[in-house]
């Protein structure tokens, strides 16, 4: 497993990122990413995966279901398109810098931690496609307390074990992510186990346990618990956040691979045609 120098020097490579763009280019519109109303419409749509050309600029979204698992359909559709596009930079999902191609890997870190192993292996930039976690929790205080905003990335760790085809999270890595997962921009409660129940019955019904948490709880597209509100309010601060770089740099004549999760490719899809011409392939559940 490569060190902490190793993924310095991939990186290094991205310091540009900031790069105002041409002036004379207009910028992608954020009003034409998809609402999740009209995603609720259409229904969940699947995998999917759309490339783009402009000049001489492409674009690989590669939009997959997430895994804890190593073998697994996602694993192998991440590693045989990044090796067919050959990018000359990579996004990945999430903040964890981790990587590795192996089941202790992928099960404590996902899909992801795929993307960062091939692109370090290749020798390609890569880096997260997400806002700064801080930035995304200011976004969320304006509608959220700060223990709404902890309870909910919390009993979203809590569901994604299971939920993604994992074992139930236990109490001792909820207590890791209580203490290590948030910035110190915020504090608790919760902070303990005994600080989560409480939390957890001030906002969800009697007799229920945060340990049985649902992943549709986290679904942006429906609606009846504050988790799904949040959730819908994160995903579209995320996805006006990846939009712009994006098309930066498929303007700027990268070839530019990404694997998200793939509600994001479905919903980035109107703004990115309209930014990029349409895409010359698209394909579902590839």
């Amino acid at each position: 497993m490569p060190g902490p120098g190793a993924i310095a020097c991939v990186v290094i490579a991205l310091l540009d990122l900031a790069t105002p763009a041409d002036a004379g280019e207009q910028s992608p519109n954020p009003e034409l990413i998809l609402s999740y109303d009209a995603y609720a419409d259409i229904g969940d749509q699947g995998p999917v995966v759309l490339e783009y050309v402009a000049g001489e600029g492409r674009l690989l979204m590669v939009g997959v279901s997430h895994t804890l698992h190593f073998d697994s359909p996602t694993v192998g559709h991440i590693w045989r398109t990044f090796h067919e596009f050959k990018p000359t930079l990579t996004f990945f999902e999430g903040w964890s810098w981790p990587m590795g191609a192996d089941q202790e890997t992928v099960g404590r870190y996902r899909e992801p931690a795929v993307v960062r192993f091939l692109s370090y292996a290749n020798r390609v930039p890569v880096t997260s496609l997400e806002p700064e976690f801080a930035d995304e929790i200011d976004h969320l205080r304006k509608q959220w307390s700060d223990e709404q905003i902890r309870l909910f990335y919390t009993l979203r760790f809590v569901a994604e074990g299971t939920g993604y085809g994992g074992q139930a999270t236990s109490d001792a890595a909820v207590l890791e992510f209580l203490e290590s997962g948030f910035p110190s921009t915020i504090g608790g409660p919760p902070g303990t186990i005994a600080e989560l129940d409480t939390s957890y019955h001030r906002h969800f019904p009697p007799g229920t346990d945060w340990r049985k948490t649902q992943v549709a709880w986290f679904d942006p597209a429906a609606e009846g618990l504050f988790t799904n509100r949040m959730a819908a309010a994160s995903g579209r601060y995320r996805d006006e956040y990846m939009l712009p770089r994006l098309v930066e740099r498929v303007r700027k004549g990268d070839r530019v691979f990404v694997a998200v999760g793939h509600m994001h490719v479905h919903m980035l899809e109107p703004a990115l045609t309209d930014a990029l011409g349409p895409p010359i392939s698209r394909s579902t559940n590839p």
